[in-house]
């Protein structure tokens, strides 16, 4: 048997069903309601009238819950439904529903992310160690644009990216730093701003040692098996007339067909996608 409180807990979850919501304990003879549709199928009362009226704006609703919590149409938009009641001629009551949508501010963008392979980004002079990562969202019904803000640590501005193609779901880039992404949607009504999520670059993580012996480059690991590695050998300086080199190798590079001058070699392990650089001199 049910006690009072669960009694009354079972007709609060019953009645968050029924088309007709009103305001109070008592029932009303009559009465409108305008309710929103939540992502749990219950709906949520935003505005009650104890008589019936011909039109009310938006800004006579009430919203009760996040705006994640309630469920949207594949265009963005909220499910609405109004419902009356009226005493028919027979003295019972007459209900009487119609559904329709709300154009409503743009709903937060969901963000996740996976990390790519690693790269490598070399500039003129300079050396730059970076993460390709993917950034997914998801929660996009509705919007006309979206811009991702990356803020790097150490920055107090974020950069922006307006994401040209969102439909496609995600959005790469490469970090050399922790970043700090958030994803802010636009529509006609204005903007939302997602959940921000954090990603710390993968770096320079690929546990073997790499070594010079004038025209050889080993690389020792401390694993039983070495494992196999693909490298790019490129001139330090961008302009340089120095040759280039890239392979495959397990232990070590020949490099003496090289003219002298500054390299960067970049391996990366073929199991892992992790990789490493290595500065020498010819």
């Amino acid at each position: 048997m049910l006690n009072n409180q669960e009694k009354e807990n079972l007709h609060n979850y019953v009645q968050s069903f029924h088309p007709f919501q009103y305001e109070g304990s008592d029932i009303p003879l009559r009465g409108m309601s305008v309710s929103i549709l939540k992502k749990d199928g219950t709906w949520d009362l935003v505005k009650y009238f104890d008589y019936n009226v011909p039109y009310f704006s938006m800004s006579d609703l009430k919203f009760n819950y996040d705006e994640t919590q309630y469920a949207r149409t594949i265009d963005g938009y909220l499910r609405a439904r109004i419902t009356t009641k009226q005493t028919n001629s027979h003295g019972g009551s007459e209900y009487k529903s119609t559904f329709f949508v709300i154009d409503y501010l743009p709903q937060k963008v969901d963000l996740s992310f996976k990390y790519l392979k690693p790269v490598s980004s070399l500039a003129s002079q300079s050396v730059s160690l970076g993460c390709s990562v993917r950034v997914y969202f998801s929660n996009t019904e509705g919007l006309d644009r979206i811009v991702i803000e990356q803020l790097r640590k150490g920055s107090r501005v974020p950069s922006k990216v307006e994401v040209k193609d969102f439909k496609k779901g995600y959005f790469d880039a490469t970090i050399t730093k922790t970043t700090t992404f958030t994803a802010v949607g636009y529509n006609g009504n204005g903007t939302s701003r997602s959940v921000p999520i954090i990603v710390s670059p993968i770096l320079d993580d690929l546990s073997v040692k790499i070594k010079q012996d004038y025209n050889t480059i080993y690389i020792e690991s401390d694993e039983q098996l070495s494992s196999e590695y693909n490298y790019t050998i490129t001139p330090l300086l961008e302009y340089s007339s120095c040759e280039k080199m890239s392979g495959t190798v397990n232990d070590f590079i020949d490099i003496s067909s090289l003219s002298g001058g500054m390299y960067i070699l970049n391996i990366v392990d073929n199991n892992t996608g992790i990789s490493k650089t290595f500065k020498f001199k010819k």
